[in-house]
């Protein structure tokens, strides 16, 4: 059980994505660094897809590789402001 406690320290759930939900906008800002490929990312309930052969979204390092990501990219629709957007991820 150790092994739970500390993923659990290190995971932030539930966390609001930073940026305008205006219809138009696809791109958004974690609050805090995570670590690669351990995002998962929500709208308005519905976990998004992050498969090698079909992903929703890109995630990027704004502060260049090796930063920690922090960047999400959608890459079929834009958040209009009632939508519900959120991530779980690891610390970086």
């Amino acid at each position: 059980m150790p092994v739970a406690r500390v993923i659990q320290a290190n995971t932030k759930f539930h966390q609001e994505l930073l940026g305008s939900k205006n219809g138009i906008n696809r791109n958004f800002i974690t609050p805090d660094k995570f670590v690669g490929d351990t995002i998962q990312l929500y709208h308005n309930g519905r976990r998004l897809l992050y498969l090698p052969t079909r992903k929703e979204y890109e995630i990027t390092e704004s502060g260049g590789i090796g930063t920690g990501f922090d960047m999400v990219n959608l890459k079929w629709f834009a958040p209009i402001a009632t939508s519900e957007l959120y991530a779980d991820y690891i610390l970086f």
